[in-house]
């Protein structure tokens, strides 16, 4: 009687980890089917974004063509806007009481200030220099920096005081 036991138990252990193994294949592959449906809806709609987006102003007007006007009456020209999202890498300031400058130099007119963590719209431009400046305990060796506040002004800051990730830079005064 033990010896049909012995030799049923392994069998019997291989059909339970056999029956686990395919449940947990069944369970992931529809989890890896419900996230590629999420994926091709998030697609499609980042596909019409980019088709509208061609300019990066606000709002473009849609001008129908005006049909011609008739000695008696007189026919306004309709004009539709639509909203156009703008795509930009964001970073965060580092430093509170940051300058935002209209040229790349110390010495160049100061257009805002910003405060800690402020989100900026980085523009794609970098000075081709580096400017060496102390920031208290801390000597930085940094490009400047073409941003965009979020009240729409355009200037340049030290690239030492905007990150990806929002952080306070440590040893500045």
């Amino acid at each position: 009687m033990s010896a049909i036991k012995t030799k049923l138990l392994p069998k019997f252990e291989l059909l339970i980890i056999a029956i686990f193994f395919l449940s947990f294949m069944v369970w992931g592959i529809s989890r890896c089917n419900t996230t590629r449906a999420k994926y091709a809806q998030k697609d499609k709609a980042d596909q019409v974004i980019d088709s509208l987006s061609g300019t990066s102003t606000a709002a473009l007007p849609d001008i129908q063509p005006k049909p011609p006007i008739q000695p008696d009456t007189a026919q306004a020209t309709r004009v539709e806007t639509r909203t156009v999202r703008e795509r930009y890498t964001p970073l965060y300031v580092t430093i509170d009481g940051v300058n935002v400058r209209r040229e790349p130099k110390l010495n160049a007119t100061v257009i805002a200030r910003l405060k800690l963590y402020e989100e900026v719209a980085f523009l794609n431009e970098v000075t081709d220099f580096r400017q060496e400046i102390v920031l208290g305990s801390l000597t930085a060796n940094e490009p400047w920096v073409k941003v965009k506040t979020a009240q729409g002004k355009v200037g340049w800051v030290y690239g030492a005081t905007v990150s990806y990730y929002k952080r306070k830079l440590e040893g500045v005064d």
